[in-house]
């Protein structure tokens, strides 16, 4: 699938680099958790944490209502997770209740369809694609261990930093693939369109470095973002 995602890409770029486009700065906020597998979800729960995301849109419009975009993105995502029982470690003594909060740092590559609904001057479009992603970085920015006897005996996790890859000690898999699913808005300008754009994004591929169907974790969640588009030969 990853394969074929960049073969699509390289096509668009080859294809609309002799066309019409419009490119332009977009920026945003995110609010992700983490998908669980069905095991995973009977043992713990996973919230939604804030984080942002910028980056670059390109987009060629072509049949009067459709056109096909590509964004470059640094976006943040993850989740706050609970379990849902006392679970036990082997550096402590008995078992208690974890919880802790991932932060994954993506380079992502939105390519999507969209068909527009236009007005004059105000409009929006439907929009659905396929997003592929490379993990730039994750830590653990917050965690606790807490007594199930005692909701006062709190041991605090310090911060730390995941390794990458799919090693022996490594956390996290470099790369993610998911679904998207949107709307968007745009404002016409003398000289560009202002644009906003809310997606839901469904992971499709197992981000965490595991062999155990139990532990498989997938990034889910949504997206606002604002733009402005600068047509590059000759207006919309």
């Amino acid at each position: 699938m990853k394969k074929i995602f960049i073969l699509t890409v390289f096509t668009f770029i080859t294809f609309a680099s002799f066309a019409q486009l419009q490119i332009g700065p977009k920026l945003g906020v995110n609010l992700f958790r983490q998908g669980l597998s069905e095991q995973g979800g009977q043992v713990f729960t996973s919230a939604f944490i804030p984080g942002f995301n910028a980056g670059v849109g390109v987009e060629y419009t072509f049949g009067g209502r459709f056109s096909v975009a590509l964004d470059a993105l640094y976006s943040q995502k993850g989740g706050f997770t609970q379990s849902k029982v006392p679970l036990q470690f082997e550096n402590v003594n008995i078992p208690v209740f974890y919880e802790y909060q991932d932060r994954l740092n993506y380079l992502n590559f939105p390519l999507f369809i969209k068909y527009y609904l236009r007005g004059k001057d105000f409009g929006m479009n439907l929009q659905a694609g396929v997003e592929l992603g490379f993990l730039m970085g994750a830590s653990q920015s917050k965690g606790k261990l807490t007594n199930p006897n005692d909701a006062t005996d709190i041991t605090e996790i310090q911060k730390s930093d995941y390794n990458l890859g799919d090693g022996p000690f490594d956390t996290y898999l470099k790369s993610d693939f998911g679904l998207m699913f949107g709307a968007g808005f745009f404002y016409e300008m003398d000289a560009g369109r202002i644009i906003v754009d809310l997606r839901y994004h469904h992971g499709t591929s197992n981000v965490l470095n595991t062999n155990l169907e139990s532990e498989e974790v997938s990034n889910r969640g949504l997206s606002l973002s604002v733009g402005y588009m600068f047509p590059l030969g000759g207006g919309f």
